[in-house]
């Protein structure tokens, strides 16, 4: 499988922002040295401080010790 990326930036003028995805979740074949993961970022602030919000699905048999698909959600102590 190729490997498949896309972004995009939007930058708003509004005071409330927003976002959604559609994600397709597959049980997908690795090996225990590989990790799979759809996410989404959504990244503000100034450049010394930025904030990053980072939510998605993973499989990581590395990490994890098993290869199921979980939820995930990452931010820095900006947000």
């Amino acid at each position: 499988m190729d490997k498949v990326v896309s972004h995009s930036l939007e930058k708003g003028t509004e005071k409330y922002y927003g976002t959604k995805s559609y994600m397709s979740v597959y049980n997908v074949s690795l090996s225990f040295d590989q990790s799979s993961s759809t996410n989404i970022w959504i990244v503000g602030g100034p450049v010394d401080s930025l904030g990053v919000l980072m939510t998605g699905w993973l499989v990581n048999p590395e990490v994890n010790g098993d290869f199921v698909t979980r939820s995930f959600v990452y931010w820095t102590k900006t947000i």
